[in-house]
C-alpha cells in the first residue's frame, strides 16, 4: 500500500512511486526516471497562445513595473535575460522550468516577479505578438531524494494568455482556476476594452 498526502497530485505520485518499485522488483537497468518523465509530460507547460509566427514581436510598451490587484495582490515584473543581474538571482529550478516552457531567457521578452503565495512563488510572462502575452505560474519546493539529496524543484501551476495595455494587464485563460464546469472568457486584444473583457485585471501602478 501506498499512501500520499496529496489531493492534488496524490495519483500522479503514486504513479512515480509504484512505477519505480516495480523496475527495482523486476532488476531493470537503468531504471526509468519516472518522475522527469511526469514533469515533462504534466508540467511542460505549452504555450497559451498558438505558434502561428508574430507579426509584431516587439512590445508595444515598458512591462517592467509593478501591478496589482485587490484581491490576488501583486506583482513587480523585472526583465531577465541570461546576461543581466536578475537572471543570475533566480533559483535554478525556476530557470529550468521556465526553459522546458519554451520561455527563451536569451531574449529580452520575459519578465519575471516574486509571488508570496502558499502555492505559487512566482509568475512569469513572456512577449508573443503586439499586445499579446503568455502567463506562466511556478510552485518551487524542496524535494528530498535518496540519489540527489535535497534540492529545489519548480513547479508549472498554470498557464494563459494575457494582454497589456498602458493601464495594466488582463489575464486569461482561467487565471483563477475556476475548475472545468466554468468556461474560460473570450481572449479580447483590443485595448481599449481589455479591461473590462479581462477574467482579472491588475492595474499597473509603478
Amino acid at each position: 500500500m501506498i499512501a500520499v498526502n496529496d489531493v492534488t497530485f496524490a495519483k500522479e505520485v503514486y504513479d512515480i512511486i509504484a512505477y519505480r518499485v516495480v523496475d527495482e522488483l523486476l532488476g531493470e537497468n537503468p531504471i526509468i526516471d519516472w518522475e522527469g518523465r511526469f514533469m515533462r509530460d504534466e508540467f511542460g507547460a505549452q504555450r497559451a497562445i498558438g505558434t502561428r509566427p508574430p507579426t509584431n514581436p516587439v512590445p508595444p510598451r515598458e512591462i517592467q513595473g509593478e501591478y496589482t490587484h485587490p484581491g490576488y495582490g501583486s506583482f513587480h515584473f523585472d526583465a531577465i535575460n541570461q546576461g543581466n543581474d536578475q537572471y543570475h538571482d533566480i533559483p535554478r529550478a525556476v530557470v529550468d522550468a521556465l526553459a522546458m516552457s519554451d520561455f527563451k531567457l536569451n531574449t529580452s521578452s520575459v519578465w519575471l516577479s516574486h509571488w508570496n503565495k502558499p502555492f505559487a512563488n512566482y509568475v512569469a510572462i513572456s512577449h508573443f505578438d503586439g499586445p499579446l502575452f503568455n502567463w506562466t505560474i511556478l510552485g518551487v519546493y524542496n524535494r528530498s531524494d535518496l540519489d540527489f539529496g535535497n534540492q529545489e524543484v519548480a513547479v508549472v501551476h498554470n498557464a494563459g494568455p494575457a494582454v497589456v495595455s498602458k493601464n495594466g494587464m488582463g489575464m486569461f485563460g482561467n487565471w483563477y482556476d475556476a475548475g472545468p464546469t466554468v468556461d474560460d472568457r473570450p481572449l479580447v486584444s483590443d485595448e481599449g476594452t481589455v479591461e473590462q473583457a479581462a477574467e482579472v485585471w491588475f492595474s499597473k501602478v509603478g
